[in-house]
């Protein structure tokens, strides 16, 4: 009954080490506290946020004409990326996951072909990426699964798609990102596990 029981509590232990763990590397990016001015923009240079850097990136609230800009789980702002362009979410500090996001694109005109967008993901020393997806978005705001592991940058590029030369402005919310846990977050978790078999084996020894 008591070997059960310790076993029990080394679970519930290590269970919360883990949700730790978990909860520090989890960044979902959804900018609904990103402050904005009247006419929806973000009011300063927009290149950091939670955690992450941003390159060839705004935000805009979900009133302006950039895609939908709404979607189930949060619908105030999102970020655009620039048109015919290439832009950028890295981390100096951490390698991260790329499990989904919203996209969507600004609608020109009354052009309603999908945008063709090339989806990078790049590991440490990587010239060429790791990962690269090509997927087509419309005006509205679609969720996307991409599964990117363990990378320090990520890449949107936009491919011109209108015959006058003008391509559509990319537009994306809920970007589902979780920080890949550094080497002394792990070993953490096992020295408490360790610590823990260790106190359990000498109350055993004590008991026998």
């Amino acid at each position: 009954m008591h070997t059960i029981f310790r076993k029990t509590r080394i679970t519930m232990v290590a269970a919360a080490l883990l949700s730790t763990i978990a909860s520090k590397s989890h960044a979902q990016l959804n900018f609904d506290d990103v402050t904005t001015n009247a006419a929806g923009f973000n009011t300063a240079a927009f290149t950091t946020y939670n955690g992450f850097a941003f390159e060839n990136f705004g935000v805009l609230t979900s009133a302006s004409t950039f895609g939908s800009g709404s979607n189930a789980v949060s619908s105030t702002k999102f970020a655009y990326a620039q048109a015919d362009a290439s832009s950028f979410i890295y981390r100096t500090d951490a390698l991260f996951n790329f499990s989904s996001a919203y996209l969507s694109f600004r609608k020109f005109d009354n052009n309603v072909n999908p945008l063709t967008l090339i989806v990078r993901g790049y590991r440490p020393g990587d010239v060429s990426a790791t990962f690269e997806r090509n997927v087509e978005v419309t005006n509205s705001a679609q969720l996307f699964s991409f599964q990117f592991g363990a990378i320090e940058e990520l890449e949107f590029e936009t491919v011109q798609f209108q015959a006058d030369g003008r391509s559509a402005v990319l537009a994306m919310d809920d970007v589902g990102l979780s920080v890949v846990p550094e080497p002394a977050s792990i070993a953490l978790l096992a020295s408490g596990l360790v610590g823990i078999v260790v106190v359990t084996h000498r109350r055993n020894r004590r008991a026998a």
